[in-house]
């Protein structure tokens, strides 16, 4: 297996600008290096999103845009921006995750709700687990040191499979990050797509976008395929 899963985290403020902007897309810094890189390399990416950005834009403000671009996908990642892990009820995440799947279906479409998550702050306790499964989650993005077994059953029989983060690009170097591509290249036991991310506030910094660049080109190199 030679594939690779890119994700961005913390994914709300590059809405609002699309929602409110007469140029759609092209109106978002974040999308526009998106774009980019999506046609000249074929990329892939998943978008882990906040249902509201804490200063009165929500989700449910965002016109159907996305549905032209099938290469983006999203998934629930918390209701708002925190600078502490945030604290919710089972019955809170099951609402939650309602509401953002309803938004997503509705500004990109149903085809582009993603089966993986990476909850804010790496939240995994059980019993958001079963609700993640019931919503139909079946892949949960965990830390590389994350202790959690490979393979959790849940209480309706959804078997949810873990993959470690291997790479947040914002602070690793670029021989760090080729490293982890050469290391994943040579293991015998691959076993999950190589998983890298980092956060839409880091695309702000152009050093960032620089490492974002060669690291696709390190991907294209070695030829693996985007999920």
């Amino acid at each position: 297996m030679r594939e690779v899963h890119f994700s961005i985290d913390d994914v709300v403020g590059s809405l609002m600008q699309v929602a409110t902007s007469p140029q759609g897309l092209d109106g978002s810094p974040v999308f526009r290096h998106l774009i980019r890189l999506h046609r000249l390399t074929g990329m892939k990416v998943t978008l882990y999103v906040f249902m509201r950005d804490g200063e009165g834009f929500s989700l449910d403000a965002l016109p159907s845009l996305f549905a032209d671009y099938p290469w983006i996908r999203f998934g629930f990642h918390a209701v708002r921006p925190t600078n502490q892990p945030p604290v919710m009820s089972s019955a809170e995440l099951d609402t939650a995750l309602g509401e953002v799947h309803l938004c997503i279906a509705s500004f990109a479409g149903e085809d582009q709700l993603s089966n993986i998550v990476r909850m804010h702050y790496w939240q995994y306790p059980d019993n958001y687990l079963q609700i993640l499964a019931r919503n139909g989650y079946n892949i949960i993005l965990v830390k590389e040191e994350g202790d959690l077994p490979a393979r959790i059953p849940t209480e309706n029989g959804v078997i949810i499979t873990t993959w470690r983060t291997h790479v947040n690009i914002e602070t690793s170097s670029f021989m760090q990050i080729w490293g982890v591509i050469k290391s994943y290249l040579q293991s015998p036991d691959r076993g999950q797509p190589l998983v890298m991310f980092t956060h839409e506030w880091a695309l702000a910094r152009q050093r960032v976008i620089f490492r974002l660049i060669i690291t696709i080109i390190f991907l294209r190199m070695c030829k693996f395929n985007f999920l």
